[in-house]
Formats: structure tokens, sequence, C-alpha cells
């Protein structure tokens, strides 16, 4: 908006050395009009910034949706998913059951309170649950047995 912002300046001194005030009706007229286009300039800049923040944010919205989709449609991992709750929120939270054969450090934080809800190292604190995995069998998690529907 630097040029818009220019111009307006410019009209500004131009007003100022013809001498124009708001003496004469013309003169109203004209600082009017130039009040205007300084407010319309502002208000363009707030909408310029405001829609490069949504940009931003759509940006990181496609980014983890991204990641989300390789998640589960990546073919070399497995279908099972770890349900709990965050014990400070009651957030369902959600995770594959991959990660706990992962020998790195790894922390679960819930998106809701940021509460560390889980440390691959320690203990976690979850309620098993029963999900529906893609292929048509379902997982108990919290045993290693399989139960047919």
């Amino acid at each position: 908006m630097p040029r818009i912002s220019e111009q307006i300046s410019y009209l500004s001194g131009l007003c100022e050395g013809l001498n124009i005030t708001e003496d004469t009706p013309q003169g109203k007229v004209l600082l009017a009009i130039i009040d205007v286009l300084d407010t319309l300039n502002d208000e363009i800049s707030q909408v310029d910034f405001d829609l490069v923040e949504c940009q931003n944010q759509l940006e990181e919205m496609d980014d983890q949706l991204c990641y989300m989709d390789k998640l589960i449609n990546d073919n070399g991992t497995s279908d099972e998913i770890i349900e709990f709750e965050c014990s400070k929120c009651g957030e369902e939270l959600y995770f594959n059951a991959d990660i706990l054969e992962d020998e790195d450090s790894i922390e679960i934080i819930c998106p809701t309170c940021q509460e560390v809800v889980y440390i691959h190292e320690g203990a976690y604190d979850y309620d098993p649950s029963y999900i529906e995995s893609d292929i048509d069998d379902h997982v108990w998690f919290g045993s290693d047995s399989k139960r047919e529907q």
C-alpha cells in the first residue's frame, strides 16, 4: 500500500502548497476528500494485514491436515489407534500405536489445555478403548488379544 499512501501524501502536500484551506467551500471539500482517502488507506492496510494473517493460519492448518492425512494413509504403519482422555480437561485424544515402538522420547500434549498427557518412557494415563480400525476387525487396546465382532 505504499504507493497509495504516497499519492495521498502528495495530494495533501499539494493542498498545503496551494494554500487550500477550509475557509472556502472548495477547500473544505478537497480536504475532506483527502481525509477520507487517508482513512480508506488505513482500512485497506488493516484488511491486507488481516488477510496475510489468515493466509498464514490457513497454510499452518493445511500442513497439519497433510501430516494427519499422511499418518492415516501411511501403508507402513499399523492401523491401531490408541484413544484416551486428558485427565485435566477431558479432551479425547488419539495417537497411532506405532509410537509405542519408537525408541525416541515422545511427549503428547493436549491441544486444548497444553497438559502433557503421555510420555513414552513413563506411564501414560488412558482408558483402553474398543476402536474400529480401517480394516474390518476390531482391536482391544490395553491387552494383546483381538476380539472378533
